[in-house]
């Protein structure tokens, strides 16, 4: 078995790959290092295909004795229409879209919000969002007299004190601004197919999205294959 490891801003997702398909999966926060590799030893995992966004995140795990092959620049140098600054999990999915000739939307739902625009196997650019617990705590860093807990806020109706009133904002303007964004871009390409990966999945309403977990792992190991030779099994 080997692992696929995608280091996003704040959490490490580990896809255990058996017999080409995840057998398991696991998010965990990237101050809980330790008990990422914990877990990856329980695992039997030997050999993991790393991506990453967080030199910070990726730095922890740096010394492990793990046979690895980390997706770097050299991807990039080898894909035309990606750019330096570009996150290597938008890569994943990008690619993941071109490879397999779809034309389609993707969303994904993490620390940014993203959405990814593929048609006929080209990529016409994208969008970036500050996601729903950046955006909680950029306010509770700046206000003074609101401390707001993510997992409390009810979203969608009116907030009846400030702290639900600002979250339920924050909620409306993110699945509005998504949908509204999503909607017209299916019109300007003529794309009806909008995939959505992530963890935050409450944004999916009003969306007609299929929901795909594994698509950064897919697009990942893809990448792994096509630029790196890579025949792990």
């Amino acid at each position: 078995m080997f692992g696929i490891l995608d280091i996003g801003n704040s959490n490490f997702h580990l896809a255990v790959i058996s017999e080409d398909k995840v057998k398991d999966y696991f998010t965990v926060s990237c101050d809980r290092d330790k008990e990422l590799i914990e877990i990856i030893g329980k695992t039997g995992v030997n050999k993991v295909l790393i991506s990453f966004v967080s030199s910070k995140c990726y730095s922890k795990l740096k010394k492990m004795n793990w046979e690895s092959i980390v997706l770097g620049d050299d991807v990039k140098e080898r894909l035309n229409w990606s750019y330096g600054t570009m996150g290597m999990d938008r890569i994943a999915n990008v690619y993941y879209l071109i490879k397999n000739g779809i034309s389609g939307i993707i969303i994904s739902f993490g620390t940014m919000f993203v959405i990814d625009v593929v048609k006929g196997r080209n990529f016409k650019g994208g969008f970036i969002f500050p996601g729903y617990n950046s955006q909680i705590e950029c306010v509770n860093l700046k206000s003074d007299f609101i401390d707001l807990n993510p997992s409390q806020i009810k979203g969608e109706q009116p907030g009846k004190n400030t702290e639900d009133a600002v979250g339920s904002g924050i909620f409306n303007i993110l699945k509005n601004g998504i949908a509204s964004t999503v909607k017209n871009l299916s019109e300007q390409y003529d794309i009806k197919r909008i995939i959505a990966t992530g963890g935050d999945s409450r944004f999916l309403e009003r969306l007609n999205a299929e929901y795909d977990r594994y698509l950064t792992v897919k697009g990942i190991k893809l990448l792994a294959e096509d630029i790196y030779g890579c025949n792990w099994s």
